[in-house]
């Protein structure tokens, strides 16, 4: 099973995360486009690239639910539009400094155990 729009869906369905609504609340088109985008930058930021399989409980890390999460805080972090006009639902916080070009908190706990240090040489 591949890192697509339909596990997006299923991750984030009601009873299985308390974000389960921010996500249904986006408009149709956007969930599609944030989940290719987060694929994009978690592939930039990671050395290795991304695994594009879905993985299974038990699997360490899990890129797939990594991109979910980063899909959701991309999504929550761009409240409008090219034409400037707000698109963004009741809970994205405008006064709140997100930043698309990272990863957020959320994936970064699918990607790195806690208190895990990579030392690399540059």
């Amino acid at each position: 099973m591949s890192i697509d729009l339909a596990g997006a869906n299923a991750y984030f369905s009601p009873g299985n995360h308390l974000k389960a609504e921010v996500w249904a609340g986006f408009d149709e088109d956007q969930p599609g486009g944030a989940v290719a985008q987060a694929k994009r930058v978690l592939a930039r930021m990671l050395c290795d690239g991304i695994e594009e399989e879905a993985t299974t409980d038990g699997d360490f890390p899990r890129h797939d639910l990594a991109v979910y999460e980063q899909a959701c805080y991309l999504l929550q972090a761009s409240p409008s539009m090219a034409d400037g006009t707000y698109t963004g639902p009741k809970w994205a916080i405008p006064e709140e400094p997100m930043n698309p070009h990272v990863i957020c908190a959320d994936a970064l706990a699918w990607l790195a155990y806690p208190g895990q240090i990579t030392i690399s040489r540059g």
